[in-house]
Protein backbone atom coordinates (compact mmCIF):
# COMPACT_ATOMS: atom_id res chain seq x y z
CA UNK A 1 0.00 0.00 0.00
CA UNK A 2 2.91 2.60 0.20
CA UNK A 3 5.71 3.20 -1.28
CA UNK A 4 8.48 3.56 1.80
CA UNK A 5 11.70 5.80 1.35
CA UNK A 6 14.72 5.68 4.11
CA UNK A 7 17.42 7.53 4.08
CA UNK A 8 20.97 8.17 6.61
CA UNK A 9 20.37 11.00 8.38
CA UNK A 10 22.85 13.47 8.39
CA UNK A 11 25.89 12.32 10.60
CA UNK A 12 24.27 8.51 10.62
CA UNK A 13 25.38 5.60 8.21
CA UNK A 14 26.99 7.19 5.23
CA UNK A 15 25.75 10.41 5.14
CA UNK A 16 28.40 12.73 6.83
CA UNK A 17 27.87 15.11 9.54
CA UNK A 18 28.21 18.70 8.77
CA UNK A 19 27.04 21.20 6.71
CA UNK A 20 26.84 19.57 3.10
CA UNK A 21 27.73 21.53 0.02
CA UNK A 22 24.97 23.09 -2.18
CA UNK A 23 23.00 25.32 0.61
CA UNK A 24 19.57 24.59 1.31
CA UNK A 25 18.26 24.50 5.14
CA UNK A 26 20.87 21.80 7.09
CA UNK A 27 17.91 21.25 9.62
CA UNK A 28 16.66 17.64 10.05
CA UNK A 29 13.83 18.89 8.68
CA UNK A 30 15.47 20.73 5.67
CA UNK A 31 17.26 17.85 5.16
CA UNK A 32 14.18 15.71 4.62
CA UNK A 33 12.66 18.39 2.52
CA UNK A 34 15.28 18.27 0.07
CA UNK A 35 15.25 14.06 0.43
CA UNK A 36 11.54 14.44 -0.52
CA UNK A 37 11.45 17.36 -3.20
CA UNK A 38 14.77 15.37 -4.86
CA UNK A 39 12.15 12.34 -4.95
CA UNK A 40 9.23 14.02 -6.56
CA UNK A 41 7.15 13.26 -3.31
CA UNK A 42 4.45 15.81 -2.61
CA UNK A 43 3.06 14.68 0.28
CA UNK A 44 3.99 11.66 2.74
CA UNK A 45 3.10 10.00 6.01
CA UNK A 46 6.59 10.53 7.77
CA UNK A 47 8.02 8.34 10.60
CA UNK A 48 10.56 9.29 12.59
CA UNK A 49 12.11 7.15 15.58
CA UNK A 50 14.00 9.20 18.35
CA UNK A 51 16.46 11.60 17.12
CA UNK A 52 14.33 11.18 13.73
CA UNK A 53 11.61 12.83 15.66
CA UNK A 54 13.19 16.21 14.69
CA UNK A 55 13.20 15.66 11.03
CA UNK A 56 9.32 14.83 10.32
CA UNK A 57 7.84 17.02 13.25
CA UNK A 58 9.81 19.78 12.76
CA UNK A 59 8.62 19.40 8.82
CA UNK A 60 4.98 18.78 9.88
CA UNK A 61 5.10 21.61 12.08
CA UNK A 62 6.85 24.05 9.02
CA UNK A 63 5.14 22.80 5.85
CA UNK A 64 2.14 20.64 7.26
CA UNK A 65 0.60 20.50 3.51
CA UNK A 66 3.82 17.71 2.80
CA UNK A 67 2.94 15.74 5.75
CA UNK A 68 -0.42 12.93 5.06
CA UNK A 69 -0.17 11.82 8.67
CA UNK A 70 2.77 11.82 11.41
CA UNK A 71 4.30 9.08 13.53
CA UNK A 72 6.40 9.34 16.46
CA UNK A 73 8.36 6.49 17.54
CA UNK A 74 9.76 6.13 21.44
CA UNK A 75 10.20 10.60 20.30
CA UNK A 76 8.97 13.95 21.51
CA UNK A 77 11.40 16.13 19.88
CA UNK A 78 10.45 18.71 17.93
CA UNK A 79 7.41 19.35 20.10
CA UNK A 80 8.24 21.61 23.02
CA UNK A 81 6.08 21.03 25.96
CA UNK A 82 7.11 21.90 29.28
CA UNK A 83 7.24 18.00 29.67
CA UNK A 84 10.12 17.73 27.15
CA UNK A 85 12.19 20.84 29.53
CA UNK A 86 11.50 18.77 32.48
CA UNK A 87 12.81 15.30 31.41
CA UNK A 88 15.90 17.36 29.96
CA UNK A 89 16.58 18.82 33.23
CA UNK A 90 16.73 14.98 34.71
CA UNK A 91 18.37 13.24 31.51
CA UNK A 92 21.54 16.26 31.75
CA UNK A 93 21.93 15.22 35.48
CA UNK A 94 21.96 11.49 34.89
CA UNK A 95 24.41 11.81 32.01
CA UNK A 96 26.68 14.07 33.67
CA UNK A 97 26.80 11.17 36.36
CA UNK A 98 27.51 8.65 33.85
CA UNK A 99 24.80 7.57 32.25
CA UNK A 100 25.28 5.93 28.75
CA UNK A 101 22.49 6.76 26.04
CA UNK A 102 23.27 4.33 23.79
CA UNK A 103 23.64 1.71 26.79
CA UNK A 104 19.54 1.94 26.87
CA UNK A 105 18.76 1.17 23.32
CA UNK A 106 16.33 -1.59 24.25
CA UNK A 107 13.86 -2.52 27.50
CA UNK A 108 16.03 -4.49 30.32
CA UNK A 109 17.12 -8.55 29.43
CA UNK A 110 16.51 -8.10 25.01
CA UNK A 111 20.19 -8.76 24.98
CA UNK A 112 19.37 -12.53 26.98
CA UNK A 113 15.81 -12.70 24.69
CA UNK A 114 17.06 -11.81 21.49
CA UNK A 115 21.09 -11.86 21.47
CA UNK A 116 20.76 -12.44 17.28
CA UNK A 117 18.88 -9.10 17.05
CA UNK A 118 20.81 -7.55 19.34
CA UNK A 119 24.36 -8.51 17.12
CA UNK A 120 22.50 -7.16 14.14
CA UNK A 121 21.42 -3.96 16.01
CA UNK A 122 24.76 -3.10 17.32
CA UNK A 123 26.71 -4.23 14.21
CA UNK A 124 24.26 -1.87 12.31
CA UNK A 125 25.06 1.04 14.85
CA UNK A 126 28.95 0.32 13.91
CA UNK A 127 28.11 1.74 10.40
CA UNK A 128 27.64 5.09 11.98
CA UNK A 129 30.81 7.91 13.00
CA UNK A 130 32.43 7.12 16.28
CA UNK A 131 31.23 8.89 19.40
CA UNK A 132 32.88 9.57 22.05
CA UNK A 133 32.11 11.04 25.55
CA UNK A 134 28.95 12.46 26.81
CA UNK A 135 26.98 13.67 23.64
CA UNK A 136 24.58 16.07 22.95
CA UNK A 137 24.41 17.88 26.34
CA UNK A 138 23.75 21.11 24.52
CA UNK A 139 20.69 19.85 22.51
CA UNK A 140 19.13 18.66 26.57
CA UNK A 141 20.04 22.07 27.24
CA UNK A 142 18.25 23.91 24.48
CA UNK A 143 15.53 21.67 25.31
CA UNK A 144 15.47 22.27 29.07
CA UNK A 145 15.57 26.34 28.39
CA UNK A 146 12.76 27.05 24.82
CA UNK A 147 9.40 28.18 25.95
CA UNK A 148 6.77 25.82 25.42
CA UNK A 149 4.90 25.91 22.61
CA UNK A 150 0.45 25.45 22.03
CA UNK A 151 -0.07 22.84 19.84
CA UNK A 152 -4.14 22.13 20.63
CA UNK A 153 -4.82 22.83 16.80
CA UNK A 154 -1.75 20.73 15.48
CA UNK A 155 -2.84 20.15 11.97
CA UNK A 156 -1.30 16.56 10.85
CA UNK A 157 -2.97 13.76 12.46
CA UNK A 158 -0.67 11.86 14.52
CA UNK A 159 0.39 9.16 16.36
CA UNK A 160 3.15 8.46 19.43
CA UNK A 161 4.28 4.87 20.03
CA UNK A 162 6.72 4.09 23.29
CA UNK A 163 7.62 1.45 24.96
CA UNK A 164 6.52 0.56 28.45
CA UNK A 165 10.00 0.03 29.49
CA UNK A 166 11.72 2.87 27.63
CA UNK A 167 14.46 4.30 29.63
CA UNK A 168 15.35 7.28 27.06
CA UNK A 169 12.29 8.74 25.92
CA UNK A 170 10.45 7.81 28.77
CA UNK A 171 6.70 6.59 28.60
CA UNK A 172 5.65 9.65 30.94
CA UNK A 173 6.68 12.17 28.24
CA UNK A 174 5.39 10.37 25.51
CA UNK A 175 2.04 10.51 26.64
CA UNK A 176 2.84 14.19 28.29
CA UNK A 177 3.79 15.20 24.49
CA UNK A 178 0.67 12.94 22.72
CA UNK A 179 -1.70 15.15 25.40
CA UNK A 180 -0.21 18.15 24.42
CA UNK A 181 -0.48 17.65 20.73
CA UNK A 182 -3.76 18.16 19.67
CA UNK A 183 -5.79 15.09 18.36
CA UNK A 184 -2.83 12.76 18.28
CA UNK A 185 -2.88 9.05 19.50
CA UNK A 186 -1.05 7.57 21.55
CA UNK A 187 0.07 3.28 21.47
CA UNK A 188 2.26 1.63 24.01
CA UNK A 189 4.33 -1.43 23.51
CA UNK A 190 4.05 -3.66 26.34
CA UNK A 191 7.73 -4.77 27.33
CA UNK A 192 9.28 -2.96 24.87
CA UNK A 193 11.98 -0.65 25.27
CA UNK A 194 13.29 2.58 23.44
CA UNK A 195 13.44 0.36 20.43
CA UNK A 196 9.62 -1.39 20.17
CA UNK A 197 9.73 -1.53 16.42
CA UNK A 198 12.65 -4.26 16.96
CA UNK A 199 11.97 -5.60 19.93
CA UNK A 200 9.07 -6.58 19.94
CA UNK A 201 7.80 -6.19 15.45
CA UNK A 202 4.09 -8.02 15.87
Amino acid sequence: RYRCVTYDARGFGSSPAGTFSGGGDPSPAGDLLAVMDHLGVEQATLVGHSMGGLAVSGLAQRDPERVHRLVMSDTPFGFATSALSEWSVKMLDKIRAGFEVLEHLYGPGFDEREPALSYLYRGLNRLNPVRTGPQGLEAYEAWRDQAPVDYESFPVPTLFIVGTEDELTLPWLIRATSEAVGGAELVEIDGAGHSGYAERAD
